[in-house]
């Protein structure tokens, strides 16, 4: 307890104070106490100051650091996104949907050093109507794993085809680079090996003298291979070395020496990685083949009017000289043929060929020995093995005719010939 006059502290028993002598109350006392106690306390909590004050300026360097880390992790999620396995099989995905040749070509994994036959030019030619029918319509991404070492991904989807409600399944594979995307992000490429690839080295077997043309552009001699063994077969051969084609189907042409022009379609690949060219009808241009045939259809008509006629060989020969070209053999021929069909127990007084086309051709020297399938009508007389009265007998027939042609520039010319027919049935 305290007086309430001088503040002394007294004892609960005391009536007065043992300072001044004033009477003690009890209310006082605790009064006193309490108010003692709050004028200790309260200049204490005036005098307590914040550890930090929270300015403007503060608040806005806040802000901005806050805004900073949700920029940083918005930035890091969408570039994890950007190169994921998952969305680099799609934009690949999305460029076969479109066919998207710009696109594609920068999947494809080539050498620089010579792109002569693997230029963009080139790809967008050759890719002209490839996926026509089996174009994606929609497409789905189902799945995504991983090689053991998350060195390779594999992206698997669905997806249809345009005009076709049945769902496929398809497959984008991915290989980790080492280079990485911002220093941060793995890099992602396309491995793609059923798709469209670039084979390297590729051989190209022409006949000897041929000048070759692949995709439209012209093959140039630096490509020949220089050690060709001269003593077996492949010296009738030049090879050439393409550094690096499209395993896409791709025309070739190559023109013979003597003037004979073979096209063909080839599908170059890894594989195999050499095509060799050789003159058949299947690749003979069909400007080729309708000259052909016609100069044919002419030589034979002409060689059977002759003969028809009883002409002597020297009457014709002069339509069959050429520099360098002996006849010998042609004219023995020609007498020969001649005798057969103008007997007269069976003389052939009438031939008209309908229809003339090739079976199959081989080379001989800068010759061509061609076998054509011709079809014709004929009118025959001869005389009844019973009587001496003559008849008549009209009929169609076809057969196989033989001939061996020159070629001089875009004409054709006859050498010689096998096989002509000689007999004509009556019946």
């Amino acid at each position: 307890m305290y007086c309430s006059a001088c503040g002394a502290e007294c004892k609960r028993e005391d009536a007065f104070c043992g300072e001044c002598g004033t009477a003690i109350k009890k209310e006082d006392s605790h009064s006193l106490k309490t108010k003692k106690i709050k004028d200790v306390e309260e200049p204490k909590k005036r005098e307590r100051k914040p550890n930090f004050i929270i300015t403007k300026k503060n608040k806005i360097l806040i802000g901005f650091a806050l805004l900073l880390v949700a920029l940083l992790f918005g930035s890091y999620q969408l570039g994890s996104h950007m190169y994921s396995p998952k969305r680099i099989a799609s934009r690949y995905i999305e460029a076969v949907k479109n066919n998207d040749t710009n696109a594609l070509y920068k999947y494809l994994e080539m050498d620089e050093s010579d792109t002569t036959f693997v230029t963009k030019k080139v790809f967008q030619e050759l890719t002209k109507g490839e996926n026509k029918g089996k174009t994606i319509e929609n497409y789905k991404i189902t799945d995504i794993t991983y090689g053991s070492g998350k060195l390779s991904a594999t992206v698997s989807f669905k997806y249809t085809s345009k005009g076709s409600s049945t769902e496929s399944t398809g497959q984008v594979y991915l290989t980790k680079q080492r280079k990485k995307n911002l220093f941060i992000f793995d890099s992602w490429k396309v491995n793609n090996s059923n798709d469209t690839t670039v084979v390297k080295d590729f051989t190209l077997k022409v006949p000897v003298g041929s000048k070759v043309t692949y995709a439209g552009i012209e093959v140039s001699s630096k490509y020949l291979e220089k050690n060709v063994d001269t003593s077996n077969t492949a010296s009738s051969y030049d090879i050439y070395v393409l550094p690096q084609v499209f395993a896409i189907k791709t025309k070739v042409t190559a023109s013979l020496a003597n003037g004979i022009t073979i096209e063909e379609d080839i599908t170059p690949t890894s594989r195999y990685g050499s095509v060799t060219l050789n003159l058949t009808k299947d690749n003979l241009s069909n400007a080729i083949q309708k000259a052909l045939n016609d100069k044919a259809k002419e030589i034979v008509t002409n060689l059977y009017g002759a003969a028809m006629e009883r002409k002597p060989f020297v009457d014709i020969k002069e339509s069959f000289e050429r520099e360098g070209v002996n006849l010998e053999t042609l004219e023995k021929n020609y007498q020969d043929f001649a005798s057969s069909i103008t007997s007269d127990l069976n003389q052939l007084t009438k031939i008209d060929f309908k229809e003339s086309s090739i079976y199959n051709l081989v080379t001989e020297g800068e010759n061509l020995k061609v076998r054509f399938k011709m079809k014709y009508d004929y009118t025959v007389k001869y005389k009844s093995y019973f009587s001496d009265e003559e008849q008549t007998h009209d009929d169609s027939s076809s057969s196989y005719i033989t001939l061996i042609m020159g070629i001089d520039g875009n004409n054709y010319y006859l050498v010689d010939f096998e096989n002509l027919v000689t007999y004509f049935s009556r019946y």
